[in-house]
């Protein structure tokens, strides 16, 4: 995954972009969307804008992996 952020005043928001090269199946995209949008959440009060873009690797990974690294991506911005 790649994240690019940029700090702003406010609440987090947040854009997951995920192409078809990363996963064929649309189904696979959105339920990958969906996990990360849920992370996403748990991270309102971050004042920042975020976009996180979704590569191939991450849909060979297990769900935890993917949201453990969202969440240790997320914990480095605080710091």
């Amino acid at each position: 995954m790649t994240i690019r952020y940029e700090g702003i005043n406010g609440e987090l928001k947040g854009a997951v972009v995920i192409s078809k090269k990363a996963s064929k199946k649309a189904t696979d995209r959105n339920r990958m969307k969906r996990i990360l949008s849920e992370q996403l959440g748990q991270h309102k009060s971050l004042p920042y804008s975020i976009v996180l873009f979704v590569k191939k690797e991450a849909f060979l990974s297990e769900e935890e992996i993917v949201k453990s690294t969202l969440g240790e991506m997320l914990n480095s911005l605080v710091q």
